[in-house]
């Protein structure tokens, strides 16, 4: 939580050893908020456990104002559904900085064909250089 308040997301790049490691939280943005996190079980929340999985979101500004916010099921559940285009920029995201934009945009559209794909081995086979899938085979 204390992530997502201090950089607006949570991706991978996030969560990455050189932030967080061994000795614990690395960035002072983060240290500090966490400072100020609390967790609670609410009751009424776990009592709807498993029909629902609900969480709820209180955070206080420095100015005494609260923001609410609450959900019955995570995000990208089959009751809370994640966009196409939300699906789209997390591929992206995720893929790009492994393997660049131009694989990251080629795999996308590549995923984005496959009802009209009629062999996948064919459909994906040029989608790595020879030297990454070489790499990825050896290991």
């Amino acid at each position: 939580m204390a992530t997502a308040l201090s950089e607006g997301r949570l991706g991978l790049e996030q969560f990455s050893a050189d932030r967080f490691n061994e000795s614990g939280v690395v960035p002072d943005s983060i240290k500090s908020l966490l400072r100020r996190t609390r967790i609670t079980v609410a009751d009424d929340l776990s009592a709807m456990y498993p029909a629902a999985w609900p969480t709820r979101v209180e955070i206080e500004l420095a100015n005494g104002d609260v923001l609410r916010g609450a959900a019955e099921f995570p995000r990208g559940n089959p009751e809370n559904p994640v966009s196409d285009a939300d699906l789209e920029e997390k591929f992206i995201d995720l893929v790009t900085p492994r393997l660049g934009p131009d694989v990251a945009a080629r795999g996308l559209e590549l995923v984005n064909t496959l009802t009209t794909c009629t062999d996948m081995a064919t459909h994906f086979r040029d989608l790595l250089p020879a030297t990454a899938a070489g790499a990825r085979a050896s290991s």
